[in-house]
């Protein structure tokens, strides 16, 4: 941290004695240092400079016209708002989102920035969470729609195959919000096409990375096989996300993990009792005893700084 403050006070001093053209690196300075007051949970430490960071990105790209740096602009709106909803805020997540949208739409539609479509595929998707989880699941499905129409152009039309893994993630997110709404077929159909794209990416591709959101697929899946009434073809996807979270915790060393396993047999030990097979029911509940110390990755904010990449 010292290190960063003193590089921004020399850039501070720099830019006000006349070097204007360091602002940019200013603002990008004040995005990494906000990034370190988070991992510090220093809450209103990473809010200022954030709030710096955005102040010169608007001054720059919508009074002086410097839309060669709109990106790190919308990046700011979305850092910013990927840490408020991490704190609780989702109504401030929300509001950033929509300032992200906006900037980007119009530097897409007006000024021709391409770059910035994946960047409004994200905003779309990020104020759906944050919309989903103050209640408006409608809304939030409306949103992933938009979000995943933007990316399955990009993958399927311009090529871009390293976002697979991020329609994937929205294709869940969606089919959370529309199970909410009671659409459980809707959800059928999305946790198919995230399993799809997941599956080839972990298991054909080789990116171990996503093993955990394939497992969750299986998971969403089984849970709504089950309320369909499907008591016989939900076993196999609780018993493939079982597989993989096993490798995970007990080969790979993943303990955040422990809880969704545990959560994984606890799905498993219902659909067993669904089906009157009670004996079944509790030896498999029997698995869900976590180890002290284990934490949750809930994954509740799908869509990071990183999901952002031009």
């Amino acid at each position: 941290m010292a290190a960063y403050d003193q590089a921004k006070r020399l850039y501070e001093r720099l830019v006000l004695n006349g070097q204007e053209q360091l602002e940019a690196d200013l603002a990008a300075l004040c995005r990494c240092k906000a990034s370190v007051h988070e991992a510090s949970d220093d809450f209103p430490g990473a809010l200022a400079e954030y709030d710096q960071a955005i102040a010169i990105g608007e001054r720059l790209v919508n009074q002086q016209g410097h839309c060669e740096l709109a990106s790190n602009l919308v990046m700011a709106y979305l850092s910013k708002a990927n840490w408020v909803y991490s704190q609780g805020n989702p109504r401030a997540a929300a509001a950033l989102c929509d300032r992200a949208i906006a900037a980007a739409d119009r530097l897409i539609n007006q000024e021709g920035h391409g770059e910035l479509v994946n960047h409004l595929a994200v905003a779309y998707m990020n104020k759906a969470a944050a919309i989903s989880f103050l209640g408006d699941n409608q809304g939030a499905a409306a949103l992933y729609d938009r979000g995943i129409a933007i990316q399955e152009w990009l993958v399927n039309a311009a090529g871009r195959r390293e976002l697979d893994g991020a329609l994937a993630a929205a294709h869940m997110s969606k089919a959370t919000a529309v199970c909410s709404q009671g659409d459980l077929r809707g959800a059928k159909t999305l946790y198919n096409q995230t399993i799809e794209i997941l599956g080839r990416l972990v298991n054909q591709a080789g990116c171990r990375e996503l093993a955990n959101g394939l497992a969750q697929a299986y998971l969403g899946m089984g849970m709504v096989l089950l309320a369909l009434g499907d008591k016989v073809g939900s076993l196999p996807f609780y018993n493939w996300a079982i597989a993989i979270r096993e490798r995970l915790v007990n080969q790979e060393g993943r303990c955040e993990l422990a809880n969704d396993l545990a959560g994984d047999y606890a799905a498993k030990a219902g659909a067993f009792a669904a089906r009157g097979e009670y004996l079944e029911a509790t030896r498999t509940s029997s698995a869900t005893i976590v180890p002290r110390g284990s934490g949750r990755n809930s994954g509740a904010w799908l869509w990071g700084r990183s999901a952002a990449a031009p």
